[in-house]
């Protein structure tokens, strides 16, 4: 199996360079984000260009709150929270009022509050080809970023376009390619670029290469239409868009596995002791060793019961521990720990009932 870190709601982030990224990061449209905070269109009109060094005022950095955690919280946390509770906010805006104690992107990194950005769904309200939520909020952004890219709207919005078709057609010719590997699908980042770049390669230039993928390209989900006619086109490959192709995907969800994933994260409290944060909870121990025990039992509890109550059977569970230190001084020690990510993984088959 080859995934991709790329779908209606994978972050279009822009460089100062003008460079696009898409995903992986995932992120509420802004179209999506007006059904939440109205407003939201006309913030991002108001933001204005940057002061000298300060381009962070000028960023599309918007959060909302997605639900509130279990475990306690200090006030300073809670008045956070409350600003972000149906409301679409700016960082700008919350580094302002937040105390330098609140780590806003702890919030993120928990699920309690998420990322409002443009996305490809944005792009398709912006071009007009998909009209589900508040196309407004996604020209607002799009215009947003085309000053930020010193270009025009529809410039820009084609250069996404082509960044998303050129994306999809180099993971579809890397896969084709893995699989005549027995050992599977396995490219190193240079021969990936390297691929890429002859993929977009239009006969300007000195050099031309051509491709073709001889099997047909079978495409499923809400918006295959809009991309999978072109990247057919362009490998030489037939496509495939099935009868209520916008609706397989909820059926693959269905009849694949059930994954469900839980993280803890332990951090070094003062004077001493560890603190253990995890979705619905917050708790203190005296010594690490203690800490790590508490949250990996309690992670890999508590994604089990979620992968069964998601609808799993013949559940296993696994575990991964992430340690990010910092180095000291020439005779402090080695380093000093910074945090611990404990990460617990459930993976079960869907639960088929047979209806008579």
């Amino acid at each position: 199996m080859w995934t991709v870190g790329l779908g209606g709601d994978s972050k279009i982030s822009l460089s100062s360079t003008g460079e696009i990224s898409i995903g992986p990061r995932r992120a509420i449209p802004f179209c999506v984000g007006a059904t939440i905070d109205p407003s939201l269109a006309r913030q991002v009109v108001e933001l204005k260009a940057p002061v000298k060094k300060n381009r962070q005022d000028f960023n599309l950095d918007f959060f909302t709150l997605v639900r509130r955690p279990d475990f306690h919280l200090s006030n300073a946390e809670r008045e956070l929270l409350d600003v972000l509770d149906g409301r679409v906010v700016h960082r700008a805006r919350l580094d302002k009022g937040m105390s330098r104690f609140v780590q806003l992107d702890r919030f993120v990194e928990l699920g309690f509050v998420t990322e409002v950005s443009f996305t490809p769904t944005d792009l398709l309200h912006a071009c007009g080809k998909l009209n589900l939520w508040d196309a407004a909020s996604s020209i607002a952004a799009a215009d947003h970023l085309a000053v930020r890219a010193s270009t025009g709207r529809e410039e820009l919005l084609d250069r996404i376009y082509d960044e998303i078709i050129g994306s999809l057609k180099l993971n579809i010719v890397a896969k084709a390619l893995g699989d005549k590997d027995e050992t599977g699908p396995s490219h190193s980042g240079e021969s990936l670029r390297i691929l890429e770049h002859l993929l977009r390669l239009n006969g300007e230039d000195c050099l031309s290469a051509s491709l073709a993928i001889r099997l047909p390209l079978i495409a499923v989900g809400a918006p295959v239409g809009m991309y999978f006619p072109r990247v057919a086109s362009e490998l030489g490959a037939q496509v495939v868009i099935p009868e209520h192709a916008e609706v397989a995907n909820a059926v693959g969800a269905i009849t694949g596995r059930v994954i469900e994933r839980t993280e803890a994260y332990i951090r070094p409290d003062k004077p001493f002791g560890f603190i253990v944060v995890t979705a619905d909870e917050h708790r203190w121990f005296r010594e690490l060793e203690e800490a790590v025990d508490h949250a990996k039992e309690h992670v890999l509890a508590l994604t089990a019961q979620k992968a069964m109550r998601s609808g799993g059977v013949e559940v296993e569970t696994s575990i991964s521990i992430d340690e990010q230190t910092m180095p000291l001084a020439r005779g402090w020690g080695d380093a000093v720990l910074i945090e611990l990510k404990i990460t617990a993984t459930a993976v079960g088959k869907p639960k088929i009932e047979n209806r008579k």
